[in-house]
């Protein structure tokens, strides 16, 4: 997966809790996929893009490193 993001960095582009990130994961609302190598649940800029579209947010994903 191209530009992996951590449950993390959502937290900080979304400007929310750890907890609030954990529970939209639980919950579906953003697709996250375990990385072996990282060991860490991670997700795409295009699903935390879609996920935001549907919310009516604007972030700029593609600025965060």
């Amino acid at each position: 997966m191209k530009d992996k993001l951590t449950q993390t960095n959502v937290a900080r582009l979304l400007g929310v809790s750890f907890q609030r990130v954990h529970t939209l994961r639980i919950r579906n609302r953003i697709n996250f996929f375990w990385d072996v190598n990282l060991k860490s649940w991670v997700t795409s800029q295009e699903h935390l893009q879609k996920y935001l579209n549907q919310r009516g947010k604007r972030v700029a994903v593609s600025s965060y490193k």
